[in-house]
């Protein structure tokens, strides 16, 4: 089985527990819970084949709150951290972060790249760091049909451990022929072009170039408010444990948290376009 939406061609090694470079409220020691039960496995390292995660036989299990360090080996990228990582019922905590600055000042963060870049950046002459908590996750499920079948692909893989390899096979296919639509590629920050100095604990950044900027910028410009409430199911997200759950309990998550997160991601790209100036997302 495999996990999709994943690095494709990528290596996770060293998965460590309890590492302090994690911003994250997920960071106690546990288990690596999958499908079949619970393995203890302080150390792991797993190779991501072209359409997700395999390890022998627990295929599509993640280091659930673990330290993830990736690699890029291969032309294809996918920046995917998948919205539905959880330890035991709990989600980890894993938040976007995104800078604009001009591609001239790059380099002066990359030599400062062990500085806390929500301290530094503001010092760089028009440029700007922001995050947007663990919204990013059920943004990316609403705005993308492509992000939804990627994780029902991995609902599937993942809840079914019965489900045999020529379902999966199809699953994959279908997958294969789905566009990558620009929203989705902004807010999840699938790019081939990485940065691997700045990483804080869940891989290298990506980054945008300024013309790819342009056309980022003007996907989240067009996205209309309807198409998220279009695709809202709580209860589907709440039986496939979209992000952060309880779906049907709290009507409000999309007004009070999801929209103010995306138009405010939509209004940093347009600064970002409107500057000619490139844009970097990674995930702490």
């Amino acid at each position: 089985m495999a996990l999709v939406g994943w690095p494709a061609g990528f290596r996770l090694a060293g998965w460590s527990l309890n590492d302090p470079a994690r911003r994250s409220t997920g960071s106690r020691s546990s288990p690596l819970v999958c499908g079949i039960g619970p393995i203890l496995m302080p150390v792991l390292t797993v190779v991501v084949c072209r359409n997700g995660l395999s390890h022998g036989a627990l295929r599509g299990c993640l280091a659930l709150g673990w330290r993830l360090t990736i690699r890029p080996s291969r032309r294809h990228f996918v920046a995917r951290l998948n919205s539905g990582v959880r330890r035991q019922g709990e989600f980890v905590s894993i938040v976007a972060n995104y800078v604009r600055l001009a591609p001239a000042q790059v380099s002066e963060w990359l030599a400062s790249a062990d500085s806390d870049p929500h301290a530094f950046i503001p010092t760089l002459l028009g440029a700007e760091v922001i995050d947007i908590d663990q919204s990013w996750g059920p943004m990316a499920w609403l705005v993308s049909s492509t992000k939804r079948m990627e994780d029902e692909h991995n609902w599937r893989v993942m809840s079914d451990p019965d489900l045999d390899d020529a379902s999966i096979a199809e699953s994959i296919a279908r997958l294969d022929a789905a566009v990558v639509d620009l929203p989705l590629i902004a807010i999840e920050g699938r790019s081939e072009k990485r940065l691997d100095a700045i990483d804080y604990g869940m891989g290298s950044a990506a980054m945008f170039e300024p013309t790819e900027v342009q056309r980022l910028s003007a996907a989240l410009h067009a996205l209309q408010d309807r198409v998220l409430r279009d695709a809202l199911n709580p209860s589907r997200m709440d039986e496939m444990q979209v992000f952060p759950g309880h779906w049907e309990e709290e009507p409000g998550l999309l007004d009070e948290y999801i929209l103010p997160n995306l138009h405010r991601l939509g209004d940093f790209y347009i600064s970002a376009a409107s500057a000619q100036q490139a844009v970097v997302v990674w995930y702490t």
